[in-house]
């Protein structure tokens, strides 16, 4: 079975539990459904980075797992609408609902019920693009224009103004004589389907003592960050302070908050929320939370390890290749039933004329080539690759990236980019993917790598690397 089949059944399984499990139900429920034995701790990670689990965080590798739609069955949490909001009548969604509603669910594709059981309309207004990105920040730069293009193909490129969808609360807040200050209690009724209720939370209702509530949610960002480091971004960050206040107990989060979540973070000076690549985290105001310590994880030590004789070849042809390189595109080809070393290698030399120092040269290349696809074609197993579908998701962006490093040199202006912060910026990057394909061809070692940072590890460079070519396409 494939991983990604595999993948949507432990998500099947995530999305429809009804409370905590152990690893072993998970494991029964898949083999019954696709009749064979599968490999345990191919599930643990899957069900570790599904958007529907919580991995138990109560002892250390405890294989059990919290579904997410029941853990936040029930919980409360406030919205604090803007002055012009109120004033409009209306609600804009934007990261508000975080981390109470799945990630599946458009925020503005939520249901509001209200005391009667009526649901507000959804409806579109113009919305100052500044307002706009205050309320989507919790996404990041990236992450909000792209809410905002989903909303509205439009938007994309906008700078005044924006389309987006709103909810329509003026009579909401007419009935219940809302004022700037006042909030909306919003309870979670089925944080799958991104069902609430709505009430109407008086300003003076949260001048209360919020001291115990504001302590207990420092202590779980404080656990929070020392559990998740770099990896994840806002939305997963206040899933798991929600989590870690729930197991710690001493104070409920979930239960009448005298504070949105905003508003919480905005009264801490010394947090602040900061962008990277294609998301936001939240981390201490000195703090430099870029993509690194991700990336670190995969950088391989190769302090000592002489070049081999493909590697100088490579290196005397121009080409931006090693021999790990050439082993990921060649077991790239044999996963997807490919059996032509001369295809592997049209493939990595695309772009590039290959010109030998004499006849006797070009003969030895090839023979190392093919001794090398020998080599790769004897040990190979599907079997034992069991992230072949990533690797070949990373070997589409490296062919993006020779093509675009290629095209600069064909036209000489290779010597002007090599120059340019961007181009550092992308010589980091594509030495940390080169250092991935590497430590995707060492079976072992992939044994200690879980799914989750891998696609930590593809939300970081993927999206970051394809704004990179397109920015170097156009120097």
């Amino acid at each position: 079975m494939k991983q990604d089949e595999l993948a949507q059944l432990v998500d099947e399984f995530g999305r429809t539990a009804d409370s905590v499990f152990e690893l072993g139900a998970m494991l029964g429920f898949l083999e019954e459904r696709t009749a064979k034995k599968v490999d345990e701790k191919e599930v643990f990670d899957l069900a570790a980075s599904s958007i529907y689990l919580f991995e138990s965080w109560a002892g250390l590798m405890s294989a059990k797992f919290i579904p997410r739609r029941r853990f936040f069955q029930g919980a409360e949490f406030r919205i604090t609408p803007l002055k012009e909001e109120v004033e409009g009548g209306f609600l804009f969604p934007g990261h508000r609902f975080m981390p109470f509603i799945c990630r599946d669910i458009f925020p503005a594709d939520a249901w509001l019920l209200q005391a009667d059981g009526s649901a507000p309309h959804v409806k579109r207004i113009d919305f100052p693009m500044p307002l706009a990105m205050n309320a989507l920040c919790f996404f990041g730069r990236e992450g909000a224009l792209g809410y905002l293009a989903s909303d509205e193909p439009g938007n994309a490129g906008q700078s005044e103004a924006v389309s987006v969808s709103v909810f329509d609360l003026r009579d909401f807040y007419l009935e219940n004589h809302f004022k700037p200050g006042d909030s909306i209690m919003v309870k979670v009724l089925d944080w799958l389907q991104g069902v609430f209720s709505i009430a109407h939370a008086p300003a003076e209702d949260s001048l209360a003592d919020t001291r115990d509530w504001t302590r207990a949610m420092r202590g779980a960002y404080e656990r929070m960050q020392a559990e998740l480091g770099a990896e994840g971004d806002c939305y997963e960050q206040f899933a798991i302070m929600m989590l870690l206040g729930a197991e710690d107990g001493r104070y409920p989060l979930m239960k009448q908050p005298p504070l949105s979540l905003a508003a919480f973070f905005n009264l801490q000076q010394d947090i602040v929320v900061k962008p990277l690549a294609d998301r936001a985290v939240l981390c201490a105001a000195d703090a430099e939370p870029e993509e690194k310590a991700l990336l670190d994880f995969f950088d391989l030590d190769d302090d000592g390890v002489e070049p081999s004789m493909l590697d100088g070849y490579f290196k005397e042809l121009g080409l931006s290749l090693s021999e790990g390189d050439a082993e990921a595109y060649m077991r790239d080809a044999l996963f997807h039933g490919e059996n032509n070393p001369d295809k592997v290698l049209d493939r990595v030399t695309a772009g590039r004329a290959l010109f030998f120092k004499s006849a006797d040269d070009q003969d030895m290349f090839h023979d190392l080539w093919l001794e090398l696809w020998e080599d790769v074609e004897l040990l190979y197993s599907e079997t034992d690759d069991p992230f072949a579908e990533t690797r070949s998701q990373l070997l589409s962006i490296n062919d993006k990236c020779f093509a675009v490093v290629r095209e600069l040199d064909k036209r000489g202006a290779l010597g002007e980019v090599l120059k340019n912060p961007v181009f550092l910026r992308f010589g980091q990057l594509t030495a940390s993917m080169s250092a991935m394909l590497v430590l995707l061809n060492c079976v072992g070692e992939v044994q200690t790598v879980s799914r989750k940072q891998l696609d930590e590890m593809m939300g970081a460079v993927v999206p970051a690397l394809e704004s990179l070519i397109e920015q170097l396409s156009k120097s």
